[in-house]
């Protein structure tokens, strides 16, 4: 039987002292039952042409990849408009012939983003993941830490805010996002650019399901990082109750300049003490 509820022990960690608020939705589903993807090259070679012209794509039916039609697609409309963006400014953000790290899959859609725009795919992934091509490589958590190379870029949209919660059969942790993002550190080269997207908005923890960052827990899951700019997101959304529905990207550099730890970032979300309606927010 799966912990419904989040231990007594680890309240204050995950609500930060009652700065984070916390709800409970608890997903059956994916708690208990180990995930396995099935992607086929014929799906990623169909998604590859429609995202080369932009073309709307439908939706995916669904989302967890079996091979079929239906998983064909994305499941994020805005966070690919977002990504677009970025990705058009080739001068900056070029990853053609760059070996591109991708957090978790689902049904190929972000390699086949990184395979139009002329990148190298690798994808760590906790589930089983059967793929019949060669364009996309593969790894386990195991796997990724013992490769002999450090990755240019790192995609990863709608991946940390789940970390900690054992939605997926991970350990509870409270801080399963913030190790993540400092594990990721190790993986990536110096100067390294991190595509993050992740639920923003007032802080909370929803569990079972995911966090949703806030001026509280943003500039954790930052420290360490320096922010280069975003695409879908302005200052007061911080402020705004969206749920889990809206996911800007931000752009992070891996440093190691010291400068840019929780204080700055605490300091640079300031900032975001003025409503959605205007209204100071105290």
């Amino acid at each position: 039987m799966k912990n419904k509820k989040i231990p007594k022990k680890f309240i204050n960690d995950f609500t930060m002292n009652d700065k984070v608020e916390l709800i409970y939705d608890y997903d059956e589903v994916h708690s208990d039952n180990k995930e396995s993807y099935n992607i086929k090259e014929e799906n990623i070679r169909m998604m590859i042409e429609k995202i080369k012209l932009q073309e709307n794509f439908p939706l995916s039916k669904n989302p967890v990849a079996t091979g079929g039609e239906d998983s064909v697609g994305s499941s994020y409309e805005y966070v690919d408009k977002y990504f677009y963006r970025i990705l058009s400014d080739m001068d900056t953000y070029n990853i053609k012939g760059k070996d591109v790290l991708i957090i978790g899959t689902s049904n190929g859609w972000y390699e086949s983003f990184v395979l139009a725009y002329g990148g190298v795919p690798h994808v760590v992934e906790y589930a089983d993941v059967e793929y019949n091509g060669e364009q996309i490589i593969y790894y386990t958590p195991e796997e990724l830490t013992k490769l002999d190379f450090k990755f240019d870029f790192c995609v990863s949209f709608s991946s940390y805010e789940h970390d900690g919660l054992g939605r997926y059969g991970e350990l509870i942790h409270p801080n399963g996002d913030l190790k993540s993002m400092k594990g990721l550190k190790t993986v990536m080269k110096e100067d390294g650019i991190l595509f993050l997207a992740v639920p923003i908005g007032l802080d909370k923890v929803v569990f079972n399901l995911h966090r949703i960052y806030g001026k509280a827990r943003l500039p954790l899951l930052f420290q360490e990082w320096k922010l280069l700019g975003s695409s879908g997101w302005w200052w007061d959304q911080l402020s705004g109750d969206f749920g889990c529905g809206h996911q800007p990207i931000f752009v992070l550099q891996n440093t190691d300049n010291k400068k840019y730890n929780t204080n700055y970032y605490k300091n640079l979300f300031k900032f975001c003490e003025i409503g959605i309606d205007g209204t100071v927010v105290y």
